[in-house]
């Protein structure tokens, strides 16, 4: 069986081990909004009554394209809905690479870029980059992978999972490359990516950005994501978005549409909550009688914390059988020999008992 065909070792780690926790650090945004939570926000007397169960255009919603392309300013035919971020990044990926051609991808990177180029028979490049967030990348030898045959640089912004930012210099000098190259596009993923940053799509035609609800908003289960660029592939991309899901959900484009005018509050209280539990955590590592290695970046709720042995899955396990905690192992990310905590609790207590497991299972 082709090797893209088998069940991702994330997802299988994922669904053998979460559901044994009783505490989880698993999370890599502010943990999902509950059905109240969301109703809080909605307009008053919104509810499923308001909802239309048909399908939306293959394109989505007119409406909802629109709000998010005047982020951008960019018109309503420059956005693409889709079934989330990951089909999002499927429907690109799909459309551009081929055989006899190449991408070049950030290393680490999610592990789904690299089994899509496969799968279309592309050549896969990898271009590595510091944990560390605040350390230059060797920005030469990403000009020297790209060459003639390269169709796609795909970049992730804010990086899961060690936080890094792409800065407009180091993207402007990554585009400038690009642009040298008859067919090349820049991808980025950014589904991390706060408002406060902006967003790399501005930076050239030949910019193609993925994003969606699921991180920033916490709305992961409306499986709800875009593609937003000013290339001319955009036609390519529709066409295999529409051989994939057709459509996206049209309950979930209603339920964005009718939270438009309140996203602003909605993310503010998102950033209250992840800085609040960044606090936290350092004041966890603070207290810890041996240093704890940490890699964390300036936005978000991820970070990488080194385990005490090399064999960052048997630590996992072990923090979930003897414990209860829910973490992620390194080597699933690329990263082996650390451990990816989210600390995205809505409730304080909560987190410092997961800190608490994860603190006894360290020294254990």
């Amino acid at each position: 069986m082709a090797h893209w065909l088998t069940s991702p070792e994330l997802e299988t780690w994922f669904n053998r081990h979460e559901a044994r926790a009783t505490s989880t650090l698993g999370m890599t945004m502010v943990q999902a909004l509950t059905g109240q939570e969301l109703a809080d926000f909605l307009p008053a007397g919104w509810g499923i009554r308001n909802l239309a169960l048909g399908y939306s255009p293959t394109p989505g919603s007119a409406r909802l394209r629109s709000q998010i392309g005047g982020r951008h300013d960019l018109g309503p035919d420059q956005v693409l809905l889709t079934t989330g971020t990951t089909e999002a990044n499927h429907s690109v990926l799909r459309a551009i690479l081929g055989p006899s051609t190449n991408v070049v991808l950030q290393d680490p990177l999610y592990y789904a870029f690299e089994n899509l180029a496969q799968a279309s028979g592309a050549t896969v490049k990898r271009w590595s980059v510091p944990l560390e967030p605040t350390t230059a990348a060797d920005l030469s030898t990403l000009e020297r992978l790209i060459d003639h045959e390269t169709r796609l640089v795909v970049l992730n912004s804010p990086h899961n999972p060690t936080g890094r930012v792409w800065d407009d210099e180091t993207l402007g000098r990554i585009v400038r490359r690009v642009e040298e190259t008859p067919h090349a596009h820049l991808l980025v993923d950014e589904i991390y990516r706060p408002t406060a940053i902006r967003s790399a799509v501005h930076l050239s035609d030949r910019v193609i950005v993925t994003d969606g609800v699921s991180k920033r908003w916490s709305l992961p289960g409306l499986r709800l994501g875009w593609v937003v660029t000013r290339s001319n592939w955009m036609s390519r991309i529709l066409a295999v978005h529409e051989h994939a899901t057709c459509c996206p959900a049209r309950p979930s484009e209603q339920i964005l549409e009718a939270l438009w005018p309140v996203l602003g509050p909605l993310e503010a209280t998102h950033r209250q909550l992840a800085s609040r539990n960044r606090a936290r955590f350092h004041a966890w590592m603070q207290r810890q009688r041996t240093p704890v290695r940490v890699v964390q970046g300036p936005v978000g709720v991820m970070a990488l914390v080194a385990t005490p042995t090399p064999d960052d899955r048997r630590v996992a396990e072990r923090l979930v059988d003897r414990h209860g905690v829910f973490t992620i192992p390194g080597s699933l990310l690329g990263c082996p020999g650390w451990l990816r905590i989210g600390m995205g609790h809505r409730h304080l207590p909560d987190l410092d008992e997961a800190l608490g497991r994860l603190e006894a299972g360290l020294i254990a």
